[in-house]
């Protein structure tokens, strides 16, 4: 006899502290919550359901849940890496937002990862079983309703787009240039450590680009020359970048940078990277399956990909 899925779980099931890498990816992941509007037998349901029924076939009636195997949802699959996982899930939630009514992508979380724990994913350095299994288990925690406008207040209350002025390039004794690298602060408190932004440095740079292009919400704001600033809600939300993750599962990034740059351009944000510097990307499959997979991940602060990747407006 098959089992009744697990009810929604509270907030009350997550721990009071920080537990890794693994954890902080992987409730980034399964915070993922639903999106838009489709109309189905008289009834209003969400275009795109919150990532569990990514995980398993389920369909959601209320706050209860049912198995439904006519979901085509569900492409998580068992024993396949962790990266073609990740992509296959945002994949899946392009496609089924293309079949619904909503503003932006249905990939944004209340939970979200920092820097660091990007850097440790992009470099392999995680346990990723644990990982796995995390992302199966917190998914089953309701993360709660967020409507247009209570993401669009987080936003503008917590991410900025700071000017991340590095101040003197030096050259240490063994010759090698550094950068000094500044906290950015935000209402008089820390919003950026620098652990944070030095791990936000070491990811590639198209790693910035193309995410911009796969954010919950709307877009950072672009940045200014020596300033800090918040949103005023009037951003655009990202460009249609379903061809842009294709390419980049298939190995053909600098094509991808191409056209995200383009994209972006259109909407007001020219992008540091010029032609040259993209045609002369170099990631093997491996790596591009892997950036594939990151693109999935919710960021703490989108800002810092708009102030690494866009070029900034003057003040003259």
């Amino acid at each position: 006899q098959l089992l009744t899925p697990c009810p929604a779980l509270t907030n009350s099931w997550l721990p009071n502290h920080v537990c890794g890498s693994e954890y902080a990816l992987a409730i980034a992941v399964a915070g993922i919550v639903q999106w838009g509007e489709s109309s189905s037998h008289d009834h209003q349901r969400p275009a795109v359901e919150s990532v569990r029924a990514n995980l398993l076939p389920v369909t959601r009636q209320r706050r209860s849940w049912f198995w439904d195997k006519t979901k085509r949802s569900a492409v998580w699959a068992r024993g396949a890496p962790l990266d073609a996982n990740l992509a296959a899930v945002l994949r899946r939630r392009l496609i089924d937002a293309e079949r619904g009514a909503g503003e932006g992508l249905p990939l944004w979380s209340p939970h979200a990862a920092s820097f660091e724990d990007l850097l440790a994913f992009w470099q392999g350095t995680l346990d990723e079983p644990r990982l796995i299994d995390l992302i199966q288990a917190l998914s089953l925690v309701h993360t709660g309703e967020w409507p247009n406008v209570s993401i669009a207040m987080r936003q503008d209350r917590d991410e900025p787009t700071p000017d991340l002025h590095t101040g003197a390039v030096w050259f240490g004794s063994d010759g090698q240039a550094k950068i000094r690298l500044k906290p950015v602060e935000w209402h008089r408190q820390e919003l950026l450590s620098e652990r944070e932004l030095q791990a936000a440095f070491e990811l590639p740079r198209v790693y910035h680009l193309l995410k911009l292009c796969f954010v919950g919400g709307r877009l950072p704001v672009r940045p200014v020359e020596g300033f800090t600033l918040g949103r005023s809600n009037a951003e655009p939300f990202p460009p249609a970048c379903l061809d842009i993750l294709t390419l980049v599962e298939g190995g053909r990034v600098p094509e991808a940078a191409q056209l995200a740059a383009r994209r972006l351009r259109a909407k007001g944000y020219p992008t540091v990277l010029r032609d040259p510097d993209m045609k002369a990307l170099d990631l093997d499959v491996n790596d591009s399956r892997r950036l594939a997979g990151m693109l999935l991940i919710p960021v703490r602060q989108p800002g810092v990909l708009a102030a690494l990747a866009i070029k900034p407006e003057s003040t003259n």
